[in-house]
């Protein structure tokens, strides 16, 4: 008789195979737009290399929208911010 313990290619047909990194490739909200930190700063016209602290304060200010953690990086829906700059015009 063979006792050996499943392994991966031994699932039934009704489980469907997993692809990738399940975690990191789930979104929190489908459909949303979200920006890198290197994609906020250039929109406000700031260089990665020199400006990281920029940001670093701006994400303190109460107003500012807040980032995400999505597999260690940050990001921001592209709505918080277009909604933050709306705001800041209307000022």
């Amino acid at each position: 008789m063979n006792h050996r313990k499943p392994g991966p290619l031994d699932r039934s047909p009704a489980q469907p195979a997993r692809k990738g990194r399940q975690s990191g490739s789930v979104s929190p909200l489908p459909g949303a737009l979200y920006l890198t930190a290197t994609q906020v700063l250039a929109r406000y016209g700031k260089d990665i290399k020199k400006n990281r602290v920029w940001l670093w304060r701006m994400e303190k200010l109460p107003e500012f929208p807040k980032s995400i953690k999505i597999g260690g990086s940050k990001f921001w829906r592209i709505e918080d911010i277009e909604a933050f700059e709306r705001e800041r015009l209307a000022a």
